[in-house]
């Protein structure tokens, strides 16, 4: 458990989150000690990094662009498809594959 922790906190400390999940990690620091402490633990271990580097805010393009690749849709959904992964969709075309040929097989009887 202290690892995920402490996962959930690099990620929150380094801004790798959505923003609705940042807000959900920010709202259970609130009541959750330990991971209080994991952020700022990380916040500190990161803070001497801070000061070598001046902030300089992504052109608004750009920085829509990295918000659609890390938080888009899988491509799946797109096309109207059933919340199936890839994988799901895969077995159910090999299953339906080995019951055509068993069906083909009986008719056909060899």
């Amino acid at each position: 458990m202290h690892d995920d922790l402490s996962v959930i906190a690099a990620e929150h400390v380094l801004r790798m989150h959505s923003p609705a999940k940042r807000r959900l990690v920010a709202l259970r620091s609130l009541y959750d000690y330990r991971l209080r402490v994991e952020i700022q633990s990380w916040e500190c271990r990161l803070a001497r990094m801070d000061t070598q580097f001046t902030a300089c805010p992504p052109p608004l393009a750009a920085f829509d662009k990295i918000e659609k690749r890390l938080f888009a849709e899988p491509w799946y959904r797109k096309f109207g498809l059933p919340l199936l992964t890839p994988v799901q969709w895969i077995g159910i075309i090999i299953t339906g594959l080995i019951a055509l040929k068993l069906g083909l097989l009986f008719l056909v009887g060899d």
